[in-house]
């Protein structure tokens, strides 16, 4: 793929204007709960319903409804065709979960200064910069 003005531009603007809003997808935050769990998307896309692969697609239907404005039929799409009463329950589920003092979700999201939820956002974030630079082809 030839490098262009466009495509520099395009790759570069994280970088240099880091304050302008990033756009963040359900597509970006399933691979990022993806790569953070040591699983495939493939995996949160599929039938499995061990815990191993349930509570991060729970978590991804959580942050996706969070953090973007896809709706529950986009989202169920991206995450296995599920129904969108599947996508209210996962997010529920993860809200409990967040809300519980013994919750084993959100001790690896949590630093002493930031929510899960912010924890999320700047690793979401940090993977579309990375994504973009790494999508250039030489």
């Amino acid at each position: 793929k030839e490098i262009t003005v466009e495509i520099a531009e395009e790759v570069l603007r994280d970088i240099l204007l880091p304050n302008e809003k990033k756009e963040v997808t359900p597509e970006l935050i399933i691979q990022t709960v993806a790569e953070h769990y040591g699983i495939t998307m493939s995996d949160i896309a599929g039938n499995k319903r061990n815990n191993e692969i349930v509570v991060p697609r729970q978590i991804a239907m959580y942050l996706c409804r969070k953090m973007t404005d896809a709706s529950l039929k986009n989202i169920g799409a991206l995450l296995g065709k599920r129904d969108h009463t599947t996508i209210i329950n996962g997010e529920k589920k993860i809200e409990a979960e967040l809300k519980s003092n013994n919750s084993s979700i959100s001790r690896p999201f949590l630093s002493v200064s930031m929510s899960p939820i912010s924890s999320i956002a700047t690793i979401v974030s940090n993977n579309l910069i990375a994504a973009s630079i790494i999508s250039i082809s030489f």
